[in-house]
């Protein structure tokens, strides 16, 4: 596991096509933004969970106004991102999250920053 701390709207890179934002912090709950591409099912794990045991059809997930997903996560929850990359909220303090961020050797993952520069 890969842990980043990131603050509100700081991003990570996950491959070259998503984009995890932190867009809100309120107590120990972070508004998470996720612009995937719409072939990617992203869930949170308790729903990634239940479609993965009893074939569950997922609810529609709310977007923002740009069209991203945006979901609340709070520690120790997470998201799944296709079946292979996991987002957890390891801690939050004050205005800092720590991401925890499980994923194949072989999908890269950055801060924003320095996705641009490579």
């Amino acid at each position: 596991m890969l842990v980043l701390s990131r603050q509100k709207d700081e991003s990570i890179i996950i491959g070259d096509n998503i984009e995890i934002t932190i867009v809100d912090i309120r107590g120990d709950k972070v508004r998470l933004g996720i612009n995937a591409p719409k072939n990617i099912p992203v869930h949170r794990k308790e729903i990634w969970l239940k479609i993965q045991k009893e074939g569950a059809v997922p609810k529609k997930i709310p977007t923002n106004e740009k069209g991203n997903l945006v979901l609340s996560r709070q520690k120790d929850e997470s998201i799944m991102i296709g079946d292979d990359v996991e987002i957890m909220i390891v801690d939050v303090r004050g205005n800092k999250v720590r991401l925890g961020i499980t994923a194949p050797n072989s999908i890269p993952v950055h801060r924003k920053e320095v996705w641009l520069k490579i």
